[in-house]
């Protein structure tokens, strides 16, 4: 009784401490709302569940663009509709909007809001840990505040994107792969299989290993929770699939509508651009049946494994955006792990030198008029950083798998 008592005080503060900072983060997320201009990414999937759980409207039907445009009105935020004005989610990804579709839009895009910040501090603390970057506990807090200050991050956060969620879970089932934690690492992977478009070539590395390994709970596990997913979808709504497939076919009907990085980079040279883009993208391919198939078991191999699948996703995506630069932040935490071990104390600068440089120079590029109502072209932080991180990664990686400890290997 005694020992509660001396606790509760302490409990109560930190308890209190973490409400007022979530009230403060909703409260600060509805002023840049209504300051920043963006394209609102949450109304749609957020009006899309309110229409089907409150009115059984379906999700797909186009009257629930109607209603998103009426709850934007209503607010005082700088926000504008996505192109194209259709819900776009497959309806098990939807799943995760639901919660929200039931609390007013203005009360639950400041939560989402929140949510996104956690989500992508999250992303920079789970990163440093995967990475094993040893650095103090200063230094902690201002790698993991700089990938929320970072444009991309920032960008996913305001927009209300769904990737810093989507990556958050992949590096939760990781980690807890790397602890041996091979169920729930198969259900939180289960989870992102709505965003496959995103995460479909880390999902199939992440199954190759686990045979090679023999975690067969882990699959089972994954495919119990897609299965289990898609049955309760079926049952809710039996026609969302071929409602959904026609969004889709309507929305990439031309290969126009395609644009992965590596499109943009073959577009340079437009003489041959077709020709360049089909070569790009085969030795992506091919990079990864050789990174995947390459002998190596050791939890070492492992991590570089999935730290250049997760780069060179960010390369493929169908839509090239600058929030999915976040799926390479755990690489360049890596690589500055390794450039600070072998190199000491200038090996240490340099990369929180380049590591500000990161952050600070896409910011510079739209000082003069931030606005993430639009595309932001930045070509060169979209295929460049990647590029940059995997000849780090390749740098780096006899070091990584032959000669450190990382700090999930066993003893």
């Amino acid at each position: 009784m005694k020992r509660y008592q001396r606790t509760a005080l302490p409990q109560y503060l930190i308890v209190g401490t973490l409400i007022l900072i979530a009230i403060g983060i909703g409260l600060g997320s509805t002023m840049i709302m209504t300051n920043v201009q963006f394209e609102d990414q949450f109304i749609i999937p957020w009006a899309a569940g309110r229409g089907w759980l409150l009115e059984g409207q379906n999700p797909y039907d186009p009257a629930i663009i109607d209603l998103a445009k009426a709850n934007l009105n209503d607010t005082n935020f700088l926000a504008e509709l996505p192109e194209p004005e259709q819900l776009e989610h497959p309806l098990v990804t939807l799943f995760l909007y639901l919660p929200f579709s039931l609390i007013p839009y203005q009360i639950s895009r400041a939560i989402w809001m929140s949510l996104q910040v956690i989500s992508v501090l999250l992303i920079g603390y789970i990163s440093l840990k995967i990475s094993g970057w040893k650095v103090s506990n200063p230094e902690i807090f201002i790698a993991v505040f700089l990938v929320l200050a970072w444009l991309p991050g920032a960008m996913a956060i305001v927009t209300g994107e769904l990737t810093p969620v989507v990556l958050l879970f992949v590096l939760a089932a990781f980690v807890l792969l790397l602890n041996g934690q091979d169920t729930t690492a198969g259900f939180f992977l289960a989870l992102t299989f709505g965003s496959f478009q995103s995460t479909l070539f880390i999902i199939i590395f992440l199954l190759i290993w686990s045979i090679s390994q023999r975690r067969w709970a882990f699959m089972g596990a994954y495919f119990a929770g897609v299965a289990f997913l898609i049955a309760i979808s079926l049952i809710l709504l039996p026609s969302w699939a071929l409602d959904w497939f026609g969004i889709l076919l309507q929305k990439f009907d031309q290969w126009q509508n395609l644009q992965t990085p590596l499109m943009i980079l073959s577009n340079l040279l437009p003489g041959i651009a077709s020709y360049l883009m089909i070569a790009l993208h085969a030795c992506v391919l091919i990079a990864f049946l050789f990174i995947w198939l390459r002998k190596g078991k050791t939890n070492k191999e492992f991590i570089w494994k999935f730290l250049i699948t997760l780069v060179l996703t960010s390369l493929l995506q169908i839509q090239a955006n600058l929030h999915q630069l976040l799926f390479v932040v755990p690489a360049i935490f890596f690589v500055f792990r390794f450039w600070s071990d072998r190199w000491g104390l200038l090996g240490r600068l340099f990369s929180w030198l380049l590591y500000a440089l990161i952050v600070i120079l896409p910011w510079v590029n739209i000082m003069d008029s931030i606005d993430f109502s639009r595309t932001i072209p930045m070509p060169f932080l979209l295929i460049g950083l990647p590029i940059l991180v995997i000849v780090g990664l390749i740098w780096v990686r006899w070091w990584a798998v032959n000669v450190p400890k990382l700090p999930f290997e066993k003893k």
